[in-house]
């Protein structure tokens, strides 16, 4: 680890600290002790301003302080953390996402069993507004109204139908038919 990397946290540790043992120096005067009251004064700007400098710091010498989203990555609508996506496909049959900092033009799925041996449909994701042509975009994925009841591996590909090869996502799928 580099020593400015250490530095810096064991610092505001350490005027946290001393804030503390001030701030109690302050409630046990009752708040009437001019120098108590100044140590505060001072620990604390010197903890705000500690605290300003650092999270600026990344914007200073131009880099993000965020990793940026990777290229063409695929979110959807419908999906709880678990990477498990619910369809209902007696009321729909439309899986909804956003496709995030898009390079390309081909994006595809297939949908296959559990094991991912048998391919029960193979088809491309959509852009909501008919073409890809802004940087984020809003897509979907029709899903045949016939498929099965079950659980599914939903594979998410940013080539054509006919060129896919490794999945850049893939998601449980449980299709239900409730009405």
């Amino acid at each position: 680890m580099n020593i400015k990397n250490l530095t810096t946290p064991i610092l505001i540790i350490g005027l946290s600290i001393g804030f503390a043992i001030v701030g109690l120096g302050v409630y046990l005067t009752r708040g009437k002790s001019k120098f108590w009251i100044s140590k505060k004064m001072l620990l604390g700007s010197l903890l705000i301003s500690l605290t300003s400098v650092i999270n600026q710091s990344c914007e200073r010498f131009g880099t993000d302080c965020y990793d940026p989203a990777p290229p063409n990555e695929i979110n959807l609508d419908n999906y709880d953390y678990s990477g498990k996506v619910d369809i209902n496909i007696a009321s729909e049959n439309k899986i909804t996402g956003i496709l995030y900092d898009r390079s390309g033009e081909d994006f595809s799925f297939n949908i296959t069993d559990t094991v991912g041996t048998d391919t029960i449909q193979v088809g491309d994701i959509t852009p909501s507004d008919g073409k890809f042509d802004e940087s984020t975009e809003d897509i979907y994925i029709e899903i045949d109204n016939n498929i099965p009841v079950g659980e599914y591996l939903l594979n998410l590909y940013i080539t054509k139908q006919s060129e896919q090869d490794y999945p850049v996502s893939t998601y449980r799928l449980n299709v239900k038919n409730e009405d």
